[in-house]
């Protein structure tokens, strides 16, 4: 804490503060008395949670949610959101977005890479980014439905003549 000294000027009220350098005076001049005085406001309240920035990036590079994060960091979602404002200027899903991407870029280069040895995952990616589908082509014999239909009409005419 920083702390100057005020000199106070003898008088009926007790002086006006004139203020002097941040050391102690070894000589005082006749009337006049030192006071310390703090230029730094004392705070107020908790002090804030220390959030590392490299841990907080590399855990949405994880894909971890924002209760995750809070977890790691032994605090609330409230103060991850308020740190991200204070951080990096955005909420904590626009700063999520941002480094989230890493990691989505990982997961990616993996599946392809496994993709190369697996056929359920080469199938996997075929399906969900090629649109491909598995799709059975069933051919139904209509002339068969239809002779059966008539079959049966046949015999509904005759047991109510």
């Amino acid at each position: 804490m920083i702390c100057q000294y005020v000199k106070l000027r003898a008088g009926t009220n007790g002086g006006s503060p004139v203020r002097s350098t941040p050391h102690v005076n070894k000589q005082k001049d006749r009337g006049e008395r030192l006071k310390p005085v703090d230029t730094e406001p004392k705070k107020m309240g908790r002090p804030r949670k220390e959030i590392s920035e490299v841990e907080f990036e590399k855990l949405c590079t994880l894909q971890c949610t924002e209760e995750e994060i809070a977890g790691w960091f032994n605090c609330s979602v409230d103060t991850i959101e308020n740190w991200c404002k204070r951080t990096y200027g955005e909420t904590f899903s626009e700063t999520y977005k941002k480094y989230s991407a890493g990691g989505k870029l990982t997961l990616r280069r993996n599946m392809l890479r496994l993709s190369e040895k697996s056929a359920v995952m080469a199938i996997f990616l075929a399906k969900n980014w090629l649109g491909m589908t598995d799709n059975v082509e069933v051919k139904a014999d209509t002339s068969l439905m239809q002779s059966l239909l008539d079959v049966v009409s046949n015999k509904d005419s005759e047991k109510k003549e």
